[in-house]
């Protein structure tokens, strides 16, 4: 049985910072290796630990190449008919073409991000509950991802697709990301005037793209040394600090309806994510969960997500949640 807790007021958070186990995450990097990437990629891997000897700047490149790579996983018959039910918009940036799928006909907007190698289908239990609670939905395919066409997308590539969608409108109601999606929107947004959502959603999310991208190198075997050179590639590439793409950059500030949850056995974000976000993001409500991993395929996670959304559950209390809540998990 999933145990869901709350963790909502400073002292909490504080206990949890102090008694947050730490873990070794070598096994769970060969797990997620062997699971997520194919060979060659972990071959290539070590092929760049050798090649940044001869040519740091060659390694540097195609490490970021090699952490762009997309892995499509095939659509399911209840993913294609989630498609089919959405009206289809095309979007081009730079080279890239990208697609998302609206739900609803009226209503104020709703963003829905997901994160690496998955798609918009991962929502389709959250849309109908969220038309009936007056929205309109907007679920974004990135490319390389669903049904948008391509192979490649990197961090930089996702927050200018998100910032071209986010344009289509002068006023969004609320995001909700997961894993990359969350750092990906929050640095989106904070590049455009927009007027700020009065709802925010974060589910496992990244709290930095340094972290994203670090992460997932190690995992792949990449040395200290190429990480090293690769962030000094992205800064020059993007003409932005690494500490721009970050949760506190730009969410720090946040004083409108933030929701974080997050799983105790997730083996994608590393444990000390959470700790940041909650520690940076203190003005947002937190959940923590147990045995759902990243994804947070949950029943229970939906309905909280929802209920948050539609404003059955308050953000107004102070200190620790009142019991009423416990309810709505």
């Amino acid at each position: 049985m999933n145990v869901f807790r709350t963790v909502l007021n400073s002292q909490s958070k504080q206990a949890f910072q102090k008694s947050y186990e730490t873990v070794s995450s070598s096994a769970y990097d060969n797990k997620i290796a062997s699971n997520f990437f194919p060979k060659y990629v972990r071959y290539l891997s070590m092929g760049i630990n050798h090649l940044h000897e001869f040519s740091p700047y060659l390694s540097a490149k195609l490490t970021l190449k090699m952490l762009s790579i997309t892995l499509r996983r095939k659509l399911s018959k209840k993913d294609i008919q989630f498609y089919d039910q959405g009206l289809k918009e095309t979007y081009k940036v730079s080279k890239h073409r990208f697609h998302t799928y609206t739900f609803g006909d009226s209503g104020p907007a709703l963003l829905l991000l997901h994160g690496f190698c998955s798609n918009a289908a991962r929502w389709r239990n959250y849309i109908q509950p969220l038309i009936e609670s007056g929205y309109q939905v907007i679920a974004m395919d990135a490319p390389g991802h669903g049904t948008s066409p391509g192979y490649f997308m990197s961090v930089p590539t996702y927050i200018q697709c998100v910032k071209e969608v986010l344009r289509s409108r002068t006023q969004w109601d609320g995001v909700v990301a997961h894993s990359m999606g969350g750092v990906v929107s929050a640095v989106a947004l904070g590049e455009l005037d927009l007027l700020q959502p009065t709802k925010y959603v974060l589910l496992n999310s990244f709290n930095t793209a340094d972290s994203m991208m670090s992460t997932s190198a190690r995992k792949l075997g990449v040395n200290e040394e190429v990480i090293a050179g690769l962030r000094t590639r992205i800064e020059q590439n993007t003409g932005r600090p690494l500490e721009h793409y970050s949760l506190e950059q730009h969410l720090n500030n946040y004083d409108q309806q933030g929701l974080i949850i997050y799983d105790k056995d997730d083996i994608i974000v590393p444990k000390s994510e959470a700790q940041k976000n909650l520690t940076q993001l203190c003005q947002f409500m937190t959940l923590k969960t147990e045995g759902l991993g990243h994804n947070l395929f949950s029943k229970e996670v939906e309905k909280t997500v929802i209920n948050f959304l539609a404003k059955r559950i308050s953000h107004k209390a102070v200190g620790p949640f009142p019991c009423k809540w416990e309810k709505y998990l």
